[in-house]
């Protein structure tokens, strides 16, 4: 069954907050993928320096949306654990996204290696493909200390 979450039902999985919650909404899929999706309003923190006169989404927001919209894959085993990305491979970016662009992440796990999750991303702008790469995680429990690492 198909499960949409609001960005308040997206905040009880992911610990990110304010600016840097960069999903409005997120689709788990009963095919295996999640889709995240957001909208850039280009009010934005970094639309002001990046590039001023031609302002895009820097990649690494890209990546990070991304990175967000992979955890819809294993919601059940978020709880008591915060997602940390571990690895970004073969990222290619193919086209620029901009202010007004909505942005839609579609990632499906491509192995499990306990304790490393991978996964195949591609954010799309209207259909067409801007970003595409590997991410890879783990999953860490949130008593542990910062700087502790399960792996």
């Amino acid at each position: 069954m198909k499960q949409i979450l609001s960005q308040d039902r997206i905040k009880e999985y992911l610990p990110h907050r304010d600016a840097m919650l960069l999903l409005h909404r997120l689709e788990v899929l009963e095919t295996g993928q999640s889709i995240g999706y957001y909208h850039f309003s280009g009010e934005e923190w970094f639309f002001k320096g990046h590039f001023p006169g031609h302002p895009i989404v820097p990649g690494v927001v890209s990546c990070e949306i991304m990175a967000q919209s992979s955890c819809g894959l294993w919601l059940d085993e978020l709880q008591g654990r915060r997602p940390l990305l571990t690895g970004i491979t073969d990222m290619k970016f193919h086209k620029e996204i901009a202010p007004g662009d909505i942005l839609s992440a579609v990632c499906q796990v491509e192995k499990v290696r306990p304790p490393f999750y991978y996964v195949t991303c591609k954010a799309y702008v209207d259909k067409k493909l801007c970003a595409s790469g590997r991410l890879s995680f783990i999953l860490q429990n949130t008593d542990r200390h910062r700087g502790d690492c399960d792996a």
